[in-house]
This record gives structure tokens, sequence and C-alpha cells, in this order.
């Protein structure tokens, strides 16, 4: 065309999109350009009048929307041949979720793994299982995802395993401030139309939504996910909170590809960022960001390129639009004139998101206003914390807690890291019994692969079975008077009466063991039914008895998952500055770094999920937070849960305990001395309470045996709905469950043949004496608050010296235990206390494109970098993961290493060209431990050493969100991060971090000693008990110095008043949170928490057979 001639540009699209306020302010950028004429096809237009009578244009912008003809526009595009931004015919197959994932994967683009499942072939292709499904062979665990294949049907559901409750989420579009909708007793999938089911990818809590502008210009906004608790976050406009951040260079050739495979020139798609990888989940065709001026500055520069190059390449350089940012495009070679190659090589396109100042434009600059660069003209996201846009550029820093300028504050928290116990759980039972009947083992038949291992029943399948199996055999009971039966009989009632509380089975809280032990041989039978001959004979071995174990409680209570809740939301308050509120908008504007952990066990994950509740102020069911926000991998797991490394030792100091506690004399001074090495004040008091052990015991005993006869009684006189109902105690259980309890415990706690008591049951009883003072206080059992005092006084002692009497056997116990813990501790910090580096995205390096060589800006999609090869083990610094380098993350989108989603490895940060930063806290520490593990010669690395490394290490990934600050202007310090590590566990790996931590090698200072004291008068770490460091910078002392960095030690024993809490809700108050020191440098909390790890490694290596 005529290079003075407007190019005029039909925009043809539903009127609901054309006037929306993102379309009227990029065309309006792109009219006073002075290049283009703009027209709108109207409604009336579009729906009745003919293509052949529509207006003519250059360029077309078309794209569907509900009510849209698409086929109508394709034939305009046939007709009249305008140039497209957005080619109408891939829009077809953007309403199919089948064939956008068709596409992407033809296109080497990571998708979630799938399944396509037609309506007419659910019968024959769908196998359902109670906590699986299967596919055409393919199987899906839950979680996993079902979607419609139609595009336009937005109505997604989420199908929750029995582990974590169960249930199932329906998602849909907006409604007022809802997307999302939990149903606990949907867990079915549905049946009536074809569907996509898909793994269900852990995104921590955030959605990612990908906004591109051509081939080589992506902008990402965050959001919180709808899967969390359905509750939209909206700003004082009544806008959706979203939050612009960074693109890692995977990513944003992730953005180039979907861009180029679809042919739609503006595209939005939705990024599932999971384990240092990042999966493309849907793609939408048209779409622009909503109230960001800076995006519309840089869409309509990007627009008016993507037109000018096709109609008037020579054009260029006429009328520049300004721009914010600095964007390039993939443009072939071929298509541009030497003039205009040697002006675009020419272009200035320096100036990264950091600095500072006014970035040239991407084409030449030019005097006319924009309406981005007026005052009415800009809007900011809104502050979270207060749900109104900042009219202030004296924003409250949540990082300081102050008004102040950023820099001027002393000192800026960087991390919180906490280690917390479960929350109020109910008693731990158990029932074993030995089984000979064939409705029993026919489980083994049934559910076990090999009869020579333990069988597990856990599904709500499995225990349905076998509560129909107990009834049954109940059924049959003769009422004979033999004792053995009469015995069996009552454990199958028991076993009855557990499998039935509660009405349903979630998994979560019961399970069945079968271990076998003895096997027969049965013959087997020819098709007809006669036996085989002597010489044909077959036989195998079947299961002939078996120890049937039954294990119940140990779940959260309604108490429990209360205080976990108000325990989070005291956090909020207190351990962040900003009064609450400072922390909820660090979270939402993607500079608070929270990753939260779990070990195994149900009451565990629950008290972490509603922790997690009230830490950031969510709503709903906890089975979805559970699901999105809490980890609980294997990874984890060997974090929180695996204490076997220190059985030996603990039955070592059991027997030890056991000898302490067994004899009939009155503790004086020497004895007490000698049983509590430490002199630990609280383990002193509880013998002085005890004075004579042996008498204590028989005192116990005698209370066991009048609270379980008053409970008897309770029983004769109660009505058979109160001696069956389970509304008649708290949590479910019966009159009758009570009583078994009890019973056993009284028939466990002393051996009459031996007369010896058993000092391992003194916890157990301990904890159902504290259950039952606390939850069922209303039955008034006259001796039960004599027997929590008693059971206390001797659990006060017992329990903390199963993880060792002396400090050296409280270190090693200790050490073994959470070694691991210890080291991802001292990742954290060592990683918080690392100096920001350049963002990956910040970055300028050339690269080819199109065969231009051009600068990549802040968000346009770059190849992936080639591999950088990992330092090998025996050279890296201890304790320094193999991902850690000055590069880029590495690793093709398609293969299984880690795609970088502004993470790499749990140590790694995000950073692409930057300069190696200087060895950061972490490493230094575990240098020194390294020189002091060799002794301070230089030694080959020892096995025990590579061990340690190895822990660090064996957390693969943490997906990071960061703000991109190119797109704010509201908040102060886009580029820093709060570094929140919550850690949730079980009360061994309590006492084991509170023994390194208290009798480590800074035992011998006085300033530390001093700082423990609190701890020694402690005498329980009760439910909810937490450990905090809190990290600090000091923007006053030189870097080079260790105080440089301080830590704040925190403690609290939790839940620790049990006759404080009201009768009506029995939430016990957790004991506010303590300083223990708040002046230990990184450096001294580092060789601790080194030496913890050291001592692990030395007694691993000590164990190994030695070599010749």
């Amino acid at each position: 065309m005529d290079a003075s001639q407007r190019i005029t540009i039909g925009l043809c699209a539903m009127e609901k999109k054309t006037k929306s306020k993102p379309m009227r302010m990029i065309m309006e950028r792109l009219r006073v350009c002075g290049d283009f004429d703009l027209i709108a096809f109207d409604d009336n237009t579009i729906l009745n009048v003919p293509v052949d009578q529509w207006p003519i244009c250059n360029c077309l912008v078309a794209f569907f929307s509900t009510g849209f003809p698409l086929h109508k526009a394709m034939e305009y595009a046939e007709l009249r041949r305008p140039f497209m931004l957005n080619e109408l015919e891939p829009q077809i197959g953007l309403l199919d979720r089948r064939s956008v994932y068709e596409t992407l994967i033809d296109n080497g683009i990571p998708v979630p793994r799938h399944a396509v499942l037609e309506q007419d072939k659910i019968e024959e292709e769908l196998d359902e299982h109670e906590d699986y499904i299967e596919i055409r062979g393919m199987r899906f665990n839950k979680p996993f995802v079902e979607k419609p294949v139609s595009g336009e049907d937005h109505n997604i559901c989420i199908y929750y395993p029995r582990n974590a409750g169960g249930g199932s989420q329906r998602l849909f579009r907006k409604v007022g401030d809802r997307s999302s909708q939990f149903y606990p007793d949907v867990n079915t999938v549905r049946r009536n139309g074809s569907y996509i089911y898909e793994d269900f990818l852990a995104t921590e809590g955030t959605d990612v939504k990908v906004y591109t502008v051509g081939p080589m210009y992506a902008h990402a906004e965050a959001r919180k996910s709808p899967v969390v608790d359905g509750k939209v976050l909206r700003d004082a406009d009544g806008k959706e909170i979203r939050f612009p951040i960074m693109l890692t260079p995977e990513e944003k050739d992730m953005a180039r590809k979907v861009c180029s495979a679809f042919r739609q020139m503006v595209c939005g798609f939705d990024l599932l960022r999971t384990g240092g990888r990042s999966f493309v989940c849907d793609v939408n065709g048209w779409s622009f960001v909503k109230s960001s001026s800076k995006y519309y500055d840089d869409c309509a520069a990007v627009l008016r390129d993507l037109i000018l190059l096709n109609m008037a390449p020579s054009r260029l350089n006429i009328n520049r639009l300004p721009r914010g940012g600095h964007r390039t495009l993939s443009i072939p070679e071929s298509s541009l004139t030497e003039s205009d190659k040697a002006y675009l090589a020419g272009l200035d396109l320096e100036g990264g998101e950091d600095s500072g100042t006014t970035t040239p434009p991407l084409v030449g600059s030019s005097a006319i206003s924009s309406p981005a660069h007026g005052g009415s003209g800009t809007t900011t996201p809104g502050a979270i914390g207060s749900g109104t846009p900042s009219t202030s550029r004296r924003e409250l820093d949540p990082l300081t807690g102050s008004g102040s300028i950023c820099g001027t504050s002393a000192e800026e928290l960087r991390c919180v890291i906490a280690v917390i116990r479960h929350g109020d759980r109910t008693p731990k039972q158990k029932l074993k019994m030995l089984v000979t009947n064939d409705k029993f083992l026919h489980f083994f038949a049934k559910y076990s692969d090999d009869n020579k291992t333990e069988l597990k029943l856990k599904t709500a399948v499995q225990l349905q079975e076998l509560l129909d199996v107990t009834r049954s055999l109940l059924q049959q009971h003769s009422g004979d008077d033999d004792s053995d039966i009469e015995e069996r009989f009552d454990k199958l009632v028991q076993m009855k009466a557990v499998l039935e509380k509660g009405g349903h089975f979630s998994g979560i809280n019961r399970k069945v063991q079968l271990k076998p032990l003895r096997w027969v041989k049965r013959s087997k039978r020819t098709n007809a039914g006669a036996e085989f001959s002597d010489a044909q004979e077959a036989s195998t071995e079947s299961v002939a008895e078996a120890l049937l174990i039954l294990k119940w409680g140990g779940e959260l209570t309604h108490a429990g998952r209360v205080q976990a809740e108000m325990l989070g939301h005291t956090f909020r308050e207190d351990l962040y500055p900003g009064e609450g509120s400072g922390l909820l908008r660090l979270h939402a504007t993607y500079r608070h770094d929270l990753k939260i952990y779990s070990s195994d066990e149900g009451r565990v994950q629950v008290t972490a999920a509603a922790f997690t509740k009230g830490l950031l102020e969510l709503e709903g069911e906890l089975t979805p937070i559970l699901i999105s926000l809490v980890r609980k991998d294997k990874a984890a797991i060997k974090l929180l849960d695996d204490a076997s490394g220190a059985n030996e030792d603990v039955a070592e100091v059991k027997q030890n305990i056991h000898a302490q506690m067994s004899i009939d004399k009155r503790f004086d001074r020497e004895m007490i001395e000698q049983a509590v090495p430490t002199l630990s004040q609280s383990m002193v008091r509880s013998l002085q309470l005890v004075r004579n052990p042996r008498q204590m015991c028989l005192r116990i005993h005698r209370l066991i045996q009048a609270v379980t006869d008053q409970l008897r009684d309770l029983i004769a006189a109660a009505t058979p709905e109160e001696r069956s109902g389970i509304d008649s105690l708290c949590n479910g259980e019966t009159l009758s469950l009570m009583h078994k309890r009890w019973e056993k415990l009284l028939r466990d706690f002393f051996n009459k043949k031996k007369a010896k008591f058993d000092l391992s049951k003194i916890p157990d009883i301990y904890d159902c004496a504290k259950y039952d003072v606390l939850h069922n206080r209303h039955l008034s059992i006259k001796n039960m608050r004599e027997l929590y005092i008693c059971t206390k006084a001797m659990a006060d002692f017992v329990i903390p010296s199963e993880y060792g009497m002396t400090w050296e056997e409280k270190v090693r116990i200790g050490s073994s235990i959470c070694a691991n813990l210890c080291s991802k501790i001292l990742a954290d910090l060592g990683i918080a206390s690392t100096p920001p580096e350049v963002p990956a995205a910040a970055s300028v390096a050339p690269v080819v494109c199109g065969g231009l060589s051009v600068p990549i800006g802040a968000d346009v999609p770059a190849p992936p970098n080639p591999p950088v090869a990992p330092t090998p083990p025996s050279s890296r610094p201890l304790g320094a993961p193999a991902a850690v380098s000055s590069g880029p993350s590495t690793g093709s989108p398609s293969s299984g290493s880690s795609t970088g989603a502004s993470s790499g490895t749990d140590a790694s940060v995000d950073g692409v060209g930057a300069p190696p930063p200087p060895t950061p806290p972490l490493l230094r520490g575990l240098q020194s431990q390294t020189s002091m593990m060799a002794g301070g010669s230089s030694i080959s690395t020892p096995t025990s050493m590579t061990a340690a490394a190895q822990s660090v290490s064996f957390f693969p990934t943490e997906t990071v969100h960061r703000l991109n600050s190119r797109y704010v202007t509201n908040i102060k310090t886009p580029e820093r991060q709060v570094r929140s590590r919550l850690y949730f566990t079980s009360e061994s790996h309590m006492h084991s971090l509170l023994n390194v931590l208290r009798f480590s090698s800074m035992r011998h200072s006085e300033e530390w000693r001093d700082s423990m004291t609190k701890l020694s008068a402690t005498s329980e770490l009760d439910y909810l008990t937490h450990i905090v460091f809190r990290l600090y910078e000091r923007f006053d002392v030189d870097p080079s110095l260790p105080d440089r960095f301080r830590i704040e030690l925190m403690f609290s024993p939790g839940a620790v008043k049990v006759t404080e809490a009201p009768d009506d809700t029995h939430v016990v108050p957790v004991a506010p949170t303590m300083t223990l020191n708040s002046s230990i440098t990184l450096q001294e909390m580092e060789e601790v928490l080194a030496s913890a790890t050291r001592q692990h490694w030395e007694n691993k290596e000590a164990e190994q057979p030695a070599t010749v």
C-alpha cells in the first residue's frame, strides 16, 4: 500500500469487548500516533448485516466471545483479505480443549499429563475407584482435575483423596466474590459429557496468567488460585487483584511458542508452576491486561510495530509511540529493507528493570501526548491490606514496619522459620487380635499380591467390608463361657464400635494391618472340580493365621483445629511487621516467599491447613487449603517424619529410664542428680513431685482402676442410646469405647505375673488423662484430675528422658532425628541472607531471533539457555546443592529437569547473567563445618560430608513468584522478599530440635546458657509448641561483619494450661511466644545447626564397617 496512506483498522468483536476499558485505552494510543483510522463494527452489523456490506479495512482485529459469529468473520476475511492480527481459523480450535492440548503438544509446549474421555465411551473406558480412576489403563490418583472438553464450559472439578478429607471442588466463572465451591460429599466423577482428566498440579495457591502481544512480548500476572478457598480478592474498584510477576526465560519461550502455534498475536494463556517446572493448562485467545497504563503503552507500541512491519515497514521511524519498556519483535530479515535493518540495529534498547530511569521507546520518540501520561489515566493495583488503591509514594513497608523511605530503617526482616507441633488430638489407640477365620484371611487373596507380607486396609471399601465381616461373626456368637472366646468376642465388639465411629471412613484416622503368621499348602483343583493326580497336583500356600492390628485415634480434635487457626492469626499479627495487614500485603504482592511443609500424619497435615487458613485469612473448608498450600511429599516426610535413625539409642535410653523409675525408694539429691545429669529444672521438679517412683506407679494403677470402675457404672446406668450413641462424648467417642480405652491401659500398665510396671505406657496414660480432663469433664469422673496430676509428674521426667538423659545422648539422638531438618533450616537462612541477584528477566543479553540479533527485554521471550553442567559433588562446597550456579535455570520444558520457575533447587536464586555472588553465609558455615570435620587440615571430603551435602540438596524445588517492578508504582521495595518456611511435625522432632539448640557446642557460652534457661524450666512441649527463627539484616553494619545478620530465637511451649480451657469449646490457649535470644549472629546459628548435621553424619560414618 502507499507509504503515506493511513491504515484502516477494523474492530470486529462484540461491543462488550470493543468498548471495554483495555480496548479503549489501547486503541486511543494507536489513534494518536497518526498512522491509523479505526472502525468499530457494532453488534447489529456483525449479527445482522451480510459480510459484503461490512466496512472495508486494511487490518482486521477479530476474535471470538460469547455470541460472536466466527464463521461470518471468516467469510469477511476471505472476501477482503485484510492483515489479521489474530487469525480466525485457529480460534475454532481454541473452543475445544482437546484441540488446544494437541496443538500445545505438537509444538513442544509442556502440558499436564491427561487423558480424554468421550461421553459415548465412558462405560467401556472408565474404571472408577475410591481414590483413583483409570482411563484406558492410564491411572489418575486423586487429587485430579476434570475439565469439560468445551473451552466455553468453565465448570471444572477437582476431586480430593479420602486421606485428605475427600470431597470435590467446583470451579466456575466468578460470581460476585466467589470462584469455586467445595462439596464434601461429592466424590464420583461426572458422566454427563465428554471430559479431560489430568493430574492436579500443586501451585501453592497461585495462578499465573500470561498475556502476549506478538511472539516477542509477554506480560504475566499472578492471582490467588480459586482452588484455595474460592474467595475472589478485589480492589476498591471491584477488580480482581492481580500483580505482575517475572517470567523465566523458559516461560518466555513458551509464550513465544503459544503465540506462534495458535497464530494469535494477542493471546492469553494459563501457566501452572510446580516442582520447578511450568505447564500450560489453557489458552484463551484474545486477552488484555486490565488496569495497567504501562501495559497499555507497551501493547499499543507493539501492535503498531506489528501492523507497520507487515503493511508499511518504511514508516516504523515515523510518529513512534512512547513506551515504558524495551521490547523486541521476532522479525523475518527478508521482510526488512536495508534502511529498516540499519534503523532497528541502531535502536538503544538498554535499561533494565532496575535502572530507575525512563526507558527509551522501541521506535523513536514523539511529542504526542498519551492518556497514559496524564494523571487521570493512571491506575495502580489496590493495596491488599487496606483494599484501596495507594495514593501515596510513601508506603508503609511491611518489611520494616515503618513508614520511612526504604533504606533509612536500621534493619529489615528477611526470613521467618517456624517449626510447629500439631494441635490437640484424640488418644492414639490400638487393638491386636489373632485371627484364623477364613472371612478375615480372605482379604489376603483379594487385596494382596504377596501373602508373605503385611496387608494394610485403609480405603472406605476395604474398611466397610471388614465391618461387614465383623458384624457377621458377632451374629454367629454362641455365648460360650470359654474365656478365650469371650475375649475375642469383646475385641470384635470393640472393633465394630471403632469401625462404626464417625459414620464414614476418611482414611486419615483409621487403618487395619494384617500380618501373616502361619501358612498352609492347599491343593489346586481343575476346572471340572477333580483334584490333580499326585504327579500333576499343584499346591500353593495360603495364610492360615494372621495378626490383626486395628489403629485409630490420634486425629486432630475440633479444638485442635480452632487452636491452629488462632495460632496462624497470632503469627500474622505478631511475627510480621505491619499489624497483620503487613503480611497479607507482602503475600498478595508476591514479596512473601511462603512454603508450608507437613509430615505424613493426618493430624499434622490438618494442623498445617488450619494454621494456614488463619495466617492468610482464608475461608472455607480445610481440604482445598491442605491440597493447594501444604507440601507433604516424600521430601517433606524425610524432613519431618523420619525418626528411625535413633531407634537403637532410644531403646537403650528407655532401659535406663526403667531402671531409674522402678526403685521403691524416695529420691534424694544424689539420686536426682544421677537421673537428671543435665539438672533440667522441670525434670528435677518432676522427680521431687514423684518422690517414690514405685509408690507413684501403684497410686496411678489404683486411680486407673477407680476410673474404669466408674465408667463401668456409668455404662450400666446409661440408656441404650447413651451407651452406643456417638453424640454422648466429645469427638464421636462412646462410653463403651472410653471404658475399653482405660481398661486396656489398666491391663497393659501392670504385669501381674512379673509384678512390674511398663513405664513406656506412662505417655499413653498421661495423654488419655489429659484428654478426658479437657474433653470429658462433664462426666465428673471423681479421680480423673488426680490421675492427670500424678501422670503428669511422671511424664515430665519420662518423656524428655526418652530423647536422652545425658547431654551427649540428647545431642546424639536429636541429631539423628532432625539432621535433615537442621540442614534445611541452615539452607533457608543462608539463602535469605544472600544479597538479591539480578532477576533472570532483568538481564539484557543478545539473542538471535528471525535472523536479527536484538537484546532481550524484561518480558521478551527468549530461547532456553544451553545447559550448565553441575559441579561434581566431590568438588563443590559441603552442603551446596548441585544446581546452584550463577547461570540461569536450565533444562528443556519437556524434559524431567527443572524449567526454573523462578526457583531451580531450593538453594538456588533466580538469576541470569549475573556475576557470582559472594559466598553466602550458608556455604561459609558449611565450609567452616568442613574445616572442623577435617581438623583444619586439607584432606579429601569424607563420606559423611558428602552425605551432609546431600541432606541439604535432596529438596528438589521450591517455586518462587517474583514481583515485576516495571508494572507497579505503589510498592517501595519490589525487589525485596521475606522468606517464610513453616514446618509442621510431631513431638519427637520438637524435643530433638530443642535439644540440638540447647546442648550444642554453644552451651559453653554463658550468654547462650542464659538464653536457654527458659527451656530448662519448661516441663512439657504440648500441642502447638513452636520454635521460631527470625532473621534480620542490619543496614548500619558492614556486610563483611558477622553482625550484619542477627537472628531472634523464639519459643512457646504450646497449649499447656489445660485447666483454663472453656467448657463449651475445650480450646486451650497457646502460651505466648517468648524470645529466648534476640542477638544471635547468623554465624553462631550456623555453627549450632551445622554441628547437629556433623554429629549425625559422624555417627553414621562410625556405624559403617571398616574397609581395607
